[in-house]
């Protein structure tokens, strides 16, 4: 419906415009050219200016928290492997917290070949409830080490550690979902690494190792490493466990630690302070009541547990039939018949489906999960 007329000199106005901003391009890389030609010669002195700045920078940050947080120096003795620390605190944790309200707590550890009348010690093992403080305690003292080798003060009143070639860590619980990885596995390829990489001169800090497996083989795999560690590698070793069977372990370098909890009429409070000694209760009903579990839910864990405690060494009890005592009566206990499940039986079956692998499944174990699907959702 149009036609569209020009003329040269619009054409040769119209090639002006689109050149001028390959132009603007090349005239700007030219330009950056020049500037980095003529700084080439400076590059050494920039360089050197800048590592003194960043030290500088480094030494005043030291500086500054050592005043303000009431850091102190520590002595470093590179002929020794002790590892000993009065009042440590953590650095990151301490700033969150009121001032004046965080705990501190002392350690000390040595390798065998430095082990005397003050310290006999080189794997400490620490028992305690959840929110309790171990895994701060472990991760403070890694801290401390990692700033007494950097040339800063430490948080605490005083240090005396040896320089360690490695700190080694197995913290937290995570899990590789993209390559197919559990926490349980990412934890025992860590584990793994450690075991291989730690030397008498390291500091290994691990927390709850084997906890995500069944009892028997977490248990089982965390009693190994521990004689591992204690007999094999002989480093300086904080290992934080809920496996109170652990503390059965006999050794000369071996210290039982665990976290103090004062207990008044039902209610825990937990201290944060370490003591010597084994722990005797993870509390870990009174942590679940901290988190908000509802009432009713621990009530039932509470008459579950009890009973479970009572039956130990006998013919295992299951919690549908666990019965609960009031005022020396036994009775049917009214949760297990009011409480609904934790889960529907819609949301069982769904589970099981999408869990099926209907390609390896026979017509025959077919049908007899659909029948006891049927069953199931028709309550009967």
């Amino acid at each position: 419906n149009a036609e569209r007329y020009t003329t040269e000199k619009l054409q040769e106005l119209e090639n002006s415009l689109n050149e001028s901003g390959a132009k603007i391009l090349e005239l700007e890389h030219n330009l950056f050219i020049e500037v980095r030609n003529e700084l080439k010669k400076y590059i050494p002195y920039l360089q050197q200016a800048a590592k003194k700045i960043a030290y500088v920078d480094v030494v005043c940050s030291f500086a500054e928290s050592a005043i303000l947080y009431n850091w102190n120096r520590p002595h470093v003795l590179s002929d020794s492997l002790e590892f000993s620390v009065k009042n440590g605190r953590h650095p990151v944790v301490e700033r969150h917290l009121p001032a004046g309200e965080f705990v501190p707590n002392d350690v000390s550890l040595c390798s065998p070949q430095d082990f005397s009348e003050k310290c006999s010690t080189s794997f400490s093992l620490i028992t305690g409830p959840n929110m309790a403080g171990k895994s701060t305690f472990l991760r403070q003292n890694a801290l401390i080490a990692l700033l007494a080798q950097t040339g800063s003060f430490v948080p605490a009143s005083s240090a005396h550690i040896g320089i360690v070639d490695r700190i080694f860590c197995r913290v937290g619980a995570s899990d590789n979902l993209a390559r197919g990885e559990s926490t349980f596995l990412v934890e025992m390829t860590e584990t793994a690494n450690i075991l291989r990489s730690a030397t008498e001169k390291s500091l290994v800090i691990m927390d709850e190792v084997g906890r995500g497996t069944s009892t028997e083989d977490g248990l089982s795999i965390a009693w190994a490493i521990s004689e591992y560690l204690l007999n094999t590698i002989k480093c300086k070793t904080l290992f934080a466990t809920h496996y109170h069977e652990l503390t059965r372990m006999n050794h000369s370098a071996l210290k039982l630690l665990c976290m103090a909890v004062a207990e008044n009429s039902g209610d825990v409070v937990f201290l944060r302070k370490i003591k010597e000694g084994a722990s005797e209760n993870s509390y870990g009903l009174h942590v679940a009541k901290l988190a908000g579990v509802p009432q009713s839910v621990i009530l039932r864990a509470e008459e579950i547990l009890a009973h479970l405690q009572k039956s130990a060494g006998e013919k295992p009890v299951l919690p549908s039939e666990i019965k609960t005592e009031i005022s020396g009566e036994k009775e049917k206990s009214h949760f297990s018949q009011n409480l609904p499940g934790l889960f529907s039986d819609e949301e069982m079956v769904l589970d099981e489906i999408l869990s099926v692998d209907p390609e390896n499944m026979t017509p025959l174990q077919a049908l007899e999960l659909v029948a006891r699907w049927k069953k199931s959702l028709s309550g009967r």
